[in-house]
């Protein structure tokens, strides 16, 4: 066997821990994994989009079939739970901090996320102002 196909079998025993769901690998299984491999994801990828699925099966957003490996390593549902999952990991967590204060009606003022030209246009304002100063001398 070849490399590559060892590192597919890697991932489909990380597959078979992570969801609890132990399944032979066989022909139809490496060639599923040939394709979601060739894509770029990764066994990161693998565990990131495992347990979002796994979330949203507790919250009873999903059901238990989404874990089956043709449903989970399907190229475009992969992607766009991939993607899901990014973005769920982006968003702020709440801290305990942050319970106690919004239970007590003092919770902090949120500032909204800036945007990348918002971000660049500052830095050019604090150039400009920099400038400024040097010019006048201060």
């Amino acid at each position: 066997m070849n490399d590559i196909t060892e590192r597919l079998k890697d991932l489909h025993r990380q597959y078979c821990a992570l969801t609890g769901r132990p399944m032979e690998f066989d022909m139809r299984a490496l060639f599923q994994w040939e394709m979601w491999f060739g894509k770029g994801y990764s066994s990161q990828d693998l565990a990131a989009v495992v347990g979002f699925i796994r979330r949203k099966i507790i919250k009873g957003e999903r059901k238990p079939e989404s874990l089956r490996l043709h449903n989970l390593i399907d190229l475009y549902r992969f992607a766009d739970d991939l993607t899901d999952a990014r973005d769920e990991h982006r968003q702020k967590k709440v801290t305990p901090r942050d319970r106690v204060l919004a239970s007590s009606g003092r919770e902090e003022p949120k500032a909204p996320a800036k945007t990348a030209a918002q971000v660049m246009a500052e830095g050019k304002a604090f150039e400009d102002f920099k400038k400024w100063r040097s010019e006048n001398g201060l």
